[in-house]
């Protein structure tokens, strides 16, 4: 015997993505839903705001969002932070800071004018995953029109608003990663990422020229280029 169930769409706000769920199966959502094209799978918490997800690979912290204090893989920065001469980790915590000089949670970068702090700045994020990227990526460009390079990883979310709308008219350069990148926690388990990265460039170069165009790279999950 077959039972038929009636089903609901539920659309992400972030990224427009959707999908078809069983009404009552994670209790009822409510319209902040994100979904896994955001974030890397979405969970039920406590409350009716808390929809988040569950694993998300980033540098920073976030108390809603459970275990994410994964640490980016070291050689794969390392070629990044030669390549663009990095100095800052603008989105760490203490157990996962890529650079001597970081920012974590409590230094809530988002509201900090990056340049004041240091006007030399060039800038590494590897910042949450789920819903409020498209904060970091404004910021980024924010920052870079300011007179900072910027360098942020994230997931190559090519589907999306904030990248047709943020990524694609202000990146210096996109770095497609081939293969999943391997991020390690505190205490030293290690995960491949749910989805593929890219490394996002922002500099001022773009912002002052309207002849720099973007640039786009492959490179391998050890940094290096293809």
């Amino acid at each position: 015997m077959v039972t038929s169930r009636q089903t609901e769409w539920v659309q992400c706000n972030q990224c427009g993505d959707g999908g078809w769920e069983v009404p009552g199966q994670y209790d009822e959502r409510t319209p902040s839903v994100a979904c896994w094209h955001c974030a890397t799978g979405v969970y039920r918490g406590e409350g009716p705001s808390k929809w988040g997800a569950s694993g998300v690979l980033h540098s920073a912290t976030d108390e809603d969002k459970g275990s994410d204090d994964w640490r980016t893989p070291r050689e794969f920065f390392e070629a990044f932070r030669t390549r663009y001469d990095l100095t800052i980790d603008a989105a760490a915590s203490e157990a996962n800071a890529m650079l001597p000089r970081y920012w974590t949670k409590q230094h809530d970068a988002l509201s900090l004018s990056w340049r004041q702090q240091d006007r030399r700045a060039r800038v590494w994020v590897n910042p949450p995953y789920g819903r409020g990227i498209d904060k970091w990526i404004a910021k980024a460009v924010e920052e870079s029109r300011d007179g900072l390079t910027v360098v942020l990883l994230t997931f190559a979310r090519t589907d999306t608003r904030w990248w047709h709308d943020l990524v694609l008219p202000n990146a210096t350069a996109i770095w497609f990663v081939r293969g999943r990148l391997h991020f390690t926690q505190p205490d030293g388990k290690t995960g491949p990422a749910p989805a593929p990265s890219a490394v996002l460039v922002f500099s001022p170069a773009r912002g002052y020229d309207e002849g720099e165009q973007l640039r786009v790279f492959s490179c391998n999950r050890e940094g290096r280029q293809l």
